[in-house]
């Protein structure tokens, strides 16, 4: 009995499995594998590459194909409003005062100036619905066009810098680490025409990393320490700029050099202010109709 007892307490606990939907961007996710924080939270987290972005990994988690991803916030204000399980529950990518995230190209040689200058022109989106998506009607208000003024063409972020170059578009938008290889591979051919400041100001939360809801209710400790260990990544990413590069670099293809620095919100903190916010962006759209949907709903920290 003794002897069974001993080896009992001696054992390890047995890891806490959440299977994650990873876009290759730069994600609190892949430092906290790299660095250990899952494991030293006795977490099995299983990276999944099933689909090509947001909204349809949101569709894959709420069919219990997987347990988290990541999601613009439109996307997961959307996925509420046609009441599938999702929250979001720590940040993967926030405009700062010294990091603007978003970055729109087009080529040195372009007419484009300004804004205004868009009009006719073909503007990349990665994704309708997304927060680029969102983020064009916000841009395209402030010079005064509509959507109607320009023609919106779907490429994914790692297509864009070629469809640029190529002159299949006039215009792209990215975010890191594809700003960063766009840059070095394409040199004195791009310059930025505006950036995230510029569209949005300081400080606003874009995207957020979610879990299924109805899975977090199941399973709560699984899911506190899934964010705990997302929390503790994104503030050694935040303090490590230079090692958290190396990661980002080998989990997304993209070379490190080219990778810009790059901060998370501290603590991995979502913003229920910034959720409220566009939900307001939604509703002036037309996207956003239920009267009683929530910010604080949609958000857990």
């Amino acid at each position: 009995m003794v002897g069974l007892l001993s080896s009992c307490a001696s054992a390890p606990a047995t890891p806490h499995t959440v299977r994650y939907i990873g876009l290759k961007v730069y994600d609190p996710v892949y430092i906290a594998q790299a660095q250990g924080f899952f494991a030293q939270h006795e977490l099995d987290v299983q990276i999944l590459d099933l689909v090509a972005g947001g909204p349809t990994a949101l569709q894959a988690i709420a069919a219990g194909q997987a347990e988290a991803g990541l999601s613009s916030i439109p996307a997961i204000i959307n996925a509420n409003q046609a009441n599938l399980p999702i929250l979001g529950v720590a940040d993967i990518q926030s405009i700062l005062p010294n990091q603007a995230l978003k970055q729109w190209y087009v080529r040195a040689d372009s007419s484009i100036a300004q804004p205004s200058d868009l009009r006719g022109k073909k503007i990349a989106v990665n994704l309708v619905r997304s927060s680029f998506d969102y983020s064009l009607d916000l841009l395209l208000d402030q010079a005064g066009l509509q959507r109607s003024d320009v023609e919106v063409v779907l490429l994914p972020f790692d297509q864009q810098g070629t469809a640029l170059l190529s002159g299949h578009v006039d215009m792209i938008g990215l975010l890191a680490p594809y700003t960063g290889q766009l840059e070095a591979r394409a040199g004195a051919q791009v310059r930025v025409l505006l950036d995230g400041h510029a569209v949005f100001g300081p400080q606003r939360q874009i995207s957020q990393i979610v879990v299924n809801r109805t899975w977090a209710a199941a399973q709560p400790e699984t899911a506190r320490r899934f964010v705990a260990a997302l929390a503790e990544a994104c503030d050694w990413a935040n303090a490590h700029p230079n090692e958290a590069r190396q990661i980002i670099a080998a989990a997304t293809g993209v070379e490190a050099e080219a990778i810009p620095d790059y901060a998370f919100a501290p603590g991995g903190r979502v913003s229920v202010e910034d959720v409220a916010w566009w939900m307001e962006v939604l509703r002036r759209r037309g996207d956003l109709s239920s009267t009683t949907l929530r910010a604080e709903q949609l958000v857990w920290n």
